[in-house]
């Protein structure tokens, strides 16, 4: 373990890593709750908090709530409790005719510059279901309180799309 100001050495950092794989997030919310009723009080018992795929989706939500444990992690499960396919993709007709005509013709007209579509499926839902359900103000000021500012051991990385800044 490295010397660390706000962690000695010896002083143990407890990170909290969720792995992807869809159906593993509503598994991973069932363990939350758990150490949720298990901890002392309501702050996070994670210092760290990182996930791939469902589990970044999870992460995300626990640390955009970053100073109270236990709303985070029942806010997280009234999310997956109210979780139907709509909110996450377009299954409609209308929504897969428009991206099958788009990778038609991206197949078609490819070498002419245009691009496919980035998925399948229309996963816009996804996006405004997860721009509804963070609070990027909250994230921020835990930043600012002793974050990645300080060098506190809290880091947020972003996706490149997103530039590397909370919107």
């Amino acid at each position: 373990m490295m010397d660390h100001p706000d962690h000695p050495t010896g002083s143990p950092r407890t990170g909290l890593v969720l792995s992807g794989g869809g159906a593993r997030g509503a598994y991973q919310v069932g363990v939350l709750k758990a150490i949720a009723d298990i901890v002392p009080d309501a702050r996070p018992p994670f210092g760290i908090v990182t996930g791939v795929s469902v589990g970044a989706i999870n992460a995300v939500a626990l640390v955009s709530r970053p100073f109270d444990f236990r709303a985070a992690v029942t806010r997280l499960e009234a999310l997956w409790r109210g979780l139907h396919c709509e909110r996450i993709y377009r299954t409609d007709v209308r929504a897969i005719m428009s991206r099958m005509t788009a990778w038609a013709g991206s197949a078609a007209f490819g070498r002419l510059g245009v691009p496919p579509p980035d998925s399948i499926l229309d996963n816009n839902p996804l996006r405004e279901l997860l721009e509804a359900e963070t609070d990027f103000a909250a994230m921020r000021q835990a930043l600012r309180a002793g974050g990645a500012a300080r060098g506190g051991g809290h880091r947020l990385q972003l996706p490149h799309r997103a530039g590397g800044r909370l919107p």
